[in-house]
């Protein structure tokens, strides 16, 4: 471990009036989420990282699955997070520690799964794209929402994408994770057929 390194994260992202007990009860869900389950390498390749730069868009979403964390086995399904691709490298997603950017070869080192949706936007799409990706980036260093609810002042991954494109006029429909692996599944048998 360098001495750049923390040993121990917490949580420390949120609004100024939560209670004590919200605090301990996102780092008690933060360190269970995190804990590793198997000490493994992730099951993307660098293949399949050079198809995905070659296809990948501003606006996309990205669906991820990490089969190695206690989180995966909580939420269950293909994917555990949803993320929005900005541009060359860049997402936005929202994370334990709040909203924040991290690039595609970091995700292609943490998780197992990858699945790239392009929303279907007919009409004026660069105009709806680009208001979605302002809305996710006005949004940097908001505190994660562990309680799930609909406000935006805290927000959790697939509320943050489904927010940036209901902000720019389209409505994605992913609202909760069971929706999600919903269509991922779907998407996954129409391949296979």
């Amino acid at each position: 471990m360098s001495s750049g390194q923390k040993k121990h994260q917490f949580v420390t992202n949120f609004k100024k009036d939560t209670s004590l007990i919200k605090r301990i009860g996102a780092n008690i869900l933060f360190f269970v989420g995190s804990t590793k389950i198997t000490l493994r390498n992730n099951l993307l390749t660098p293949k399949e990282y050079k198809k995905v730069k070659k296809i990948i868009v501003p606006g996309d979403i990205v669906l991820v699955g990490d089969h190695r964390h206690m989180s995966a086995m909580i939420i269950g399904g293909a994917v555990t997070h949803a993320l929005l691709f900005i541009n060359g490298h860049t997402l936005i997603h929202a994370i334990a520690h709040g909203v924040q950017e991290t690039t595609l070869r970091k995700l292609f080192q943490e998780y197992d799964t990858l699945i790239v949706l392009r929303p279907l936007i007919d009409d004026q799409k660069e105009k709806i794209v680009s208001k979605a990706i302002a809305w996710a980036k006005e949004q940097m260093n908001k505190p994660y929402d562990y309680e799930f609810d609909t406000d935006t002042e805290k927000l959790f991954c697939t509320q943050l994408v489904n927010e940036a494109y209901h902000h720019a006029g389209f409505d994605l429909g992913l609202t909760n994770h069971e929706i999600t692996n919903n269509i991922v599944t779907e998407q996954i048998r129409r391949w296979k057929n």
